[in-house]
């Protein structure tokens, strides 16, 4: 595969992991940043394959495979960050069970101010929703960048050496 294809199919998967997060995030998520994160990262991806579509520079390359490492570990933070808060969710979604069939009025009140719920799950080091999307979806995307940024590194072009040039003289 050229570079140019390596980092276009990167592109597409960055955007179909986004496009999973956006489309199966509950109610209470932010799904517009599901959608702008992705979209930038594609965007960059899209610019480094016109880039070196044409002609492969080993700079530009080079430059690649900066960046998709560089993305790799602004989204893995965040995924690693996630799924170690998901590991408390389950436990902290009993809590909140528990203490709303105890408490008849916590509910309604949790319903029509959203800080409540919030709280109660933040003071049990939790999400206040299931953010299982959301990992799944990070860690995906850090695997594109991952492999893209590994794939493009060994597609390198060799530099030339100097008997190269005094060959073709």
């Amino acid at each position: 595969m050229k570079p140019h294809h390596v980092l276009i199919l990167a592109a597409l998967l960055v955007l179909g992991g986004g496009m999973y997060a956006a489309f199966s995030a509950p109610p209470e998520a932010s799904k517009v940043t599901a959608i702008v994160i992705p979209s930038v990262i594609a965007l960059v991806f899209l610019v480094f394959a016109a880039l070196n579509f044409k002609k492969q520079s080993r700079g530009m390359i080079t430059a690649a495979v900066v960046a998709c490492v560089m993305f790799t570990a602004l989204i893995a933070f965040p995924a690693f960050r996630r799924t170690m808060g998901m590991t408390h969710y389950p436990d902290a979604s009993k809590a909140w069970t528990e203490a709303a069939t105890k408490d008849t009025t916590l509910v309604p009140r949790a319903t029509a101010d959203r800080a409540i719920r919030k709280a109660f799950f933040k003071e049990l080091g939790s999400p206040d929703h299931d953010q299982t999307y959301l990992v799944v979806s990070l860690w995906f995307i850090t695997g594109v960048c991952a492999m893209s940024g590994l794939t493009l590194l060994f597609q390198r072009p060799a530099s030339r050496k100097k008997s190269d040039y005094a060959a073709r003289a």
